[in-house]
């Protein structure tokens, strides 16, 4: 276990101090970390330690959640930037059997946003602020996510996917939007609330129309791809319109 400098690490955090309150809170916020290698990984029973009833940051690497009710699976992605908080188990339904899993994409680095470490940043309330900006991004993300799931067409529901994870974490490169992470079909396909043989097929589609493929580094979305999506986006679709919205 080491720590950091939230400043540091997300500089998004300080923008709007001065220099001098942003060497101020740099100094003093100071979070615990811990590394978690990539693969499965147990969510701690009681949280992510006492006194720590925030949360965590993610630093580096991605993480995806999985829920399943029944033969139904969907999942959430978090990477830098997110707030991880602890799975509410009191507000699952109980005559339904919820399984909730975690899988470690790629290695990633959590900061521990303890009690203390939220006391001492209300002495810089846009830090705080912006905190709880993030915690609750994480939650209208996943507005956007169900409106992508209501697209009919599976192609484009796993192109505006790409879109939105792009428009996040990727990089913009001369062939088109590059997202640095190695998720596996089936991940893909919990992600857009479909089942894995469908996305596998989807997937090769795109790949060879040049518009999604695999990547050294992960996934890129092609410029061509980027041209359909917004060719599907400017059809007057009900769907579409709601994915739009979200956005």
């Amino acid at each position: 276990m080491g720590t950091v400098a939230l400043i540091d690490v997300d500089p998004q955090l300080g923008v709007e101090l001065s220099d001098d309150q942003r060497g101020l809170a740099r100094r003093a916020l100071i979070a615990a970390t811990s590394e978690v290698p990539a693969g499965p990984w147990e969510e701690p029973p009681a949280g992510y330690g006492p006194g720590n009833a925030y949360g965590v940051l993610v630093v580096d690497g991605f993480m995806l959640r999985t829920v399943t009710i029944g033969e139904r699976t969907t999942a959430q992605l978090f990477g830098p930037g997110d707030i991880m908080q602890p799975w509410p188990t009191e507000d699952l339904p109980s005559p339904v059997s919820v399984e909730v899993t975690w899988t470690v994409v790629s290695p990633a680095i959590l900061a521990r946003l303890d009690d203390r470490l939220i006391s001492l940043t209300a002495r810089w309330p846009s830090v705080l602020r912006r905190l709880a900006w993030r915690a609750s991004s994480v939650a209208g993300r996943v507005s956007l996510q169900v409106a992508i799931a209501r697209v009919p067409r599976l192609e484009e529901r796993l192109l505006l996917l790409f879109w939105g994870l792009a428009e996040r974490w990727g990089s913009m490169t001369r062939a088109g939007m590059l997202l640095p992470i190695g998720l596996t079909h089936e991940s893909i396909a919990a992600l857009t609330a479909a089942s894995r043989p469908p996305v596998s097929g989807a997937l090769s589609h795109l790949s060879r129309d040049g518009l999604l493929c695999r990547a050294p580094d992960g996934w890129l979305l092609t410029r061509a791809g980027e041209e359909r999506l917004k060719t599907a986006l400017d059809r007057p679709d009900e769907t579409l319109q709601e994915v739009r919205a979200a956005a």
